[in-house]
């Protein structure tokens, strides 16, 4: 009976053993997890922290990106206008231009 006892607290023992062992590798895996979390928090942190300031440069680059579109449209118009206006002069100059004569030169 002595030795049942002696070898039933062994294994409990060594099960004990293997729980705590099992549980150490646990602990140190969540301690690790834990780090890499507060770093990925750290530097997630400082990317957003940055965003506003950039989300503001864009919207400005956009708007000012707007602006000069609308003043190059702007002076697309009044080219096309020119070039109209200088096309219409030169029909009208062709349809009445005075008549070139060739003179006999003897």
């Amino acid at each position: 009976m002595l030795t049942f006892v002696i070898g039933f607290n062994l294994i409990t023992a060594l099960f004990c053993l293997l729980m705590t062992w099992r549980l150490w590798q646990l602990q140190r895996g969540c301690a690790e997890m834990s780090q890499q979390l507060q770093v990925w928090t750290v530097d997630l942190e400082q990317t957003l922290a940055v965003s506003p300031l950039a989300l503001h440069q864009g919207r400005l680059g956009l708007l000012q990106l707007r602006l000069k579109y609308r003043q190059l449209r702007s002076r697309l118009h009044q080219v096309q206008q020119i070039l109209r206006y200088t096309s219409w002069l030169y029909q009208l100059w062709w349809r009445y231009r005075p008549a070139v004569r060739l003179t006999d030169q003897r």
